[in-house]
């Protein structure tokens, strides 16, 4: 009688057996996981038994990782762009074999491949992390993966997948995930106000714009899409904190408008911000100003 099993799996492997009539026989599985957990596989073992030619076989194994890798999702939460913010990974061989780290890799839309304790240095458009590794200092078997976030890297969602590759091929490749949200590097409100009584009488009132984090940045101008408001860059400290005057003219029609706001700087990040302006104007005649 022969018997094989069929998978298809490239995880698991097996070898054709032949046992004479009254003979017993093992027919021996092979597992070469890729990963950690509980693994569960049905085989159909395939035989030239007249009346039993094919069996189902169902295995299950709980496969133990060989590396501690803590933590394996970096969550970085809410923080400004450009913040000076890392995250410290620690990997230790569970097993009593040496660890020698060969690559770290940041996948795309983050860095490139990095050499021990030097930065990464990729094309990505624009970088999320950089990364750098190096031994522990308290545990000569341990390594220490650092992540920081790039002073580039605009506002939005964070994600990144963290390959570290060891030496050893038959140590599996350990993957670490980055996430989180990173808000505007620049503080300003979103929405201002503009109020006059009487139609023919003018208003103004300021927008700060402030640095959060990040490099420092200019106010390089500042434009209203109403011809009846002007906007008028002011510094309060450079390259920290500016005021934009803004002045409601008074030969705007009475009535409720509305306008954008758009100061460009010179940060790679926040190229431009965006302030809706709501303007209420008095109408003559009414007696006060119109809601």
């Amino acid at each position: 009688m022969l018997v094989s099993a069929a998978d298809g799996d490239p995880d698991w492997s097996t070898e054709p057996i032949t046992l004479a009539p009254g003979d017993s026989g093992l027919a021996q599985i092979t597992v070469t996981p890729t990963g950690f957990g509980q693994w569960s596989r049905v085989f159909t073992l395939e035989t030239n038994a007249p009346r039993q030619s094919k069996l189902r076989l169902v295995l299950t194994a709980d496969i133990k990782p060989r590396l501690d890798v803590e933590p394996r999702v970096v969550d970085l939460g809410r923080l400004p762009a450009g913040s000076d913010t890392c995250a410290v990974v620690r990997l230790r061989p569970l097993r009593d074999e040496t660890l020698e780290i060969a690559e770290v890799a940041v996948d795309a839309g983050a860095a490139g491949r990095v050499e021990p304790g030097s930065a990464a240095g990729g094309r990505a458009e624009p970088p999320a992390l950089d990364a750098s590794y190096a031994r522990d200092p308290d545990d000569a078997s341990a390594w220490l993966v650092t992540l920081c976030l790039r002073p580039e890297r605009g506002p939005g969602p964070l994600g990144a997948a963290v390959r570290v590759r060891a030496s050893n091929p038959e140590l599996p490749e350990v993957e670490i995930f980055v996430k989180g949200t990173l808000t505007g590097g620049l503080s300003y409100p979103e929405r201002v106000e503009l109020e006059s009584p009487f139609e023919g009488l003018g208003d103004e009132t300021t927008v700060p714009l402030r640095r959060l984090s990040g490099p420092p940045f200019h106010a390089v101008a500042a434009a209203v899409n109403d011809p009846h408001l002007r906007a008028e860059v002011q510094t309060v400290e450079e390259g920290e904190a500016y005021d934009i005057l803004l002045t409601l003219l008074p030969d705007m029609p009475g009535g409720v408008h509305s306008a954008l706001l758009r100061v460009t700087t010179d940060r790679a990040d926040l190229p431009e911000v965006a302030v809706v302006v709501q303007v209420r104007m008095g109408r003559q005649g009414r007696g006060g100003r119109e809601r």
